[in-house]
């Protein structure tokens, strides 16, 4: 290997194992994680009231108010800065704290699509400090972002929920003709032995009719004979 090039090799190694952040981190459900281009990106968790603020101000908060400013003022979403706000670098800066205040803000856009901005103290690479280091945290983003981990200024999109619409329900309604009808039938039925028993004695008075008539007339053919 050319001696130039193994050069750039050693550097390019000690740089990546000593950069500031070199692993996925996090901190109370705030994360920061390389994205699809390789880049370090901090992905906030959904808002938190109790951890937003309108602006830091006011006991250890107030610490970070002119920090938070020149942090947004960047177009990185990673940033260190010195204690006389001096900017140290991006993820790739080679940690080296030397027993110096060492600020790290924060920029991203969280799962329910709100911009937070977060800047704490760290002490050591690959840190976002420990559940007790002071922190501040504002719900906003920077006004241009060149480092592709977010894209600014963009309202939250509407989401639609989509529905199935439920079948019509047909009501079937069943009329009382039918039972009427069998009703009426088994009224008929009911009565009919009644109806034999006239219709029979009707046929009967008129076979008597009919036999009375016919010796009637035998009788009147007598009589003329004997004329």
């Amino acid at each position: 290997m050319h001696p130039l090039a193994f050069s750039f090799f050693v550097l390019a190694f000690i740089f990546q194992v000593h950069a500031a952040i070199t692993t996925a981190i996090n901190r109370n459900g705030d994360f920061v994680e390389e994205n699809s281009r390789g880049n370090f990106c901090f992905y906030p968790r959904a808002v938190d009231p109790a951890n937003i603020d309108v602006a830091c101000v006011g006991g250890s908060k107030g610490d970070f108010a002119a920090v938070m400013q020149a942090h947004l003022n960047q177009t990185s979403s990673i940033n260190y800065f010195s204690g006389s706000l001096e900017r140290l670098g991006g993820p790739e800066w080679v940690f080296n704290g030397r027993g110096r205040r060492i600020y790290l803000c924060l920029s991203g856009r969280a799962g329910d699509y709100t911009y937070q901005t977060m800047c704490t103290n760290v002490s050591r690479d690959n840190s976002l400090g420990n559940s007790t280091t002071p922190f501040c945290k504002v719900q906003t983003g920077q006004r241009r972002v060149t480092d592709g981990c977010y894209v600014p200024n963009q309202a939250a999109p509407t989401l639609t929920v989509a529905t199935t619409p439920r079948p019509a329900v047909t009501t079937i309604t069943r009329t009382s003709a039918a039972t009427t009808a069998t009703r009426t039938a088994s009224n008929s039925l009911s009565s009919s032995p009644d109806s034999e028993s006239e219709t029979s004695g009707a046929q009967h008075r008129l076979g008597e009719f009919h036999a009375l008539r016919n010796s009637s007339r035998d009788v009147s053919a007598d009589l003329f004979v004997y004329d």
